[in-house]
């Protein structure tokens, strides 16, 4: 309710001069232009899309769109309370959940009607389907992983590509852990990889054009460019040196109290 609240005053009352820029891309669809040729879109096609059939079902109605938006903005945070609840306790991940969120939105930016709240959705779904180290995986959880990797490389295929191939690399990982043999490690695989294809050729088959968007010449920068740009720029580099450092710096604390507890606690 409290993430409600914030994002239905934030949704009534904060405008942005550059609010719309989806909307008219998606009006361009509904109309039958090809954004792709017409007016060099950069970006996959999922939330324009998003945004057509919107507009298609609510008219074009932005105040509208801001709540059903808030509404996914909040089905997020759901989301990051039930992964944090299988690890914590309730108390525990209702706070950790709400510290997210008021990170989010404390950029002066901030608007849930924007790609950043579909792939957002779409990382916490993942992580929300994935078993504990100790389990073991099926098959049907890379068919799902798969599935979600490839609608979020058609919402912003940089994080897409980077972010799958660690959630790849993270469940090869508890396969070898679970003592699978090389065949069993590639058929799990190729049922990840094979559903992100189907995804993206469906797409492709209906709006070919987007393909254009991993040219080397694109108002974005090149395909490597943009694929980079999350390690070239030196904002992100600082971004996640101070992160690993503050990761590594709560795991040793943890595992400091952990092995020494009964001495802490004697001190105490």
């Amino acid at each position: 309710s409290v993430i409600l609240i914030f994002n239905y005053f934030i949704s009534r009352y904060q405008f942005f001069i550059t609010e719309g820029w989806f909307e008219s891309f998606a009006v361009y669809v509904n109309s039958g232009i090809d954004i792709y040729e017409e007016y060099d879109y950069f970006l996959p096609p999922l939330t324009v899309h998003v945004f057509s059939r919107l507009i298609d079902l609510f008219g074009l109605d932005f105040i509208s769109l801001r709540y059903i938006f808030a509404l996914l903005h909040a089905l997020n945070f759901y989301i990051i309370f039930l992964i944090l609840k299988k690890y914590t306790d309730v108390h525990s991940a209702i706070i950790s959940s709400l510290l997210v969120f008021f990170l989010i939105i404390s950029n002066s930016t901030f608007l849930a009607k924007d790609y950043h709240t579909i792939v957002s959705l779409l990382v916490a779904l993942t992580i929300y389907i994935l078993p504990s180290a100790s389990n073991k995986i099926k098959n049907k959880t890379f068919l799902f992983s798969g599935l979600l990797i490839g609608l979020l490389i058609l919402t912003k295929h940089n994080i897409g590509v980077i972010y799958g191939f660690g959630l790849l690399l993270y469940l090869n990982g508890i396969l070898i852990l679970h003592g699978y043999n090389l065949l069993g490690i590639l058929k799990k695989n190729l049922v990840f990889l094979v559903s992100i294809a189907l995804l993206l050729a469906y797409t492709t088959y209906i709006t070919p054009s987007w393909v254009t968007i991993f040219s080397l010449d694109t108002p974005k920068g090149s395909i490597f460019v943009v694929l980079s740009r999350f390690i070239l720029d030196p904002g992100n580099r600082a971004i996640i040196t101070v992160s690993a450092l503050l990761i590594t710096f709560v795991y040793v604390v943890y595992f400091l109290i952990q092995s020494y507890k009964e001495k802490i606690a004697i001190f105490i």
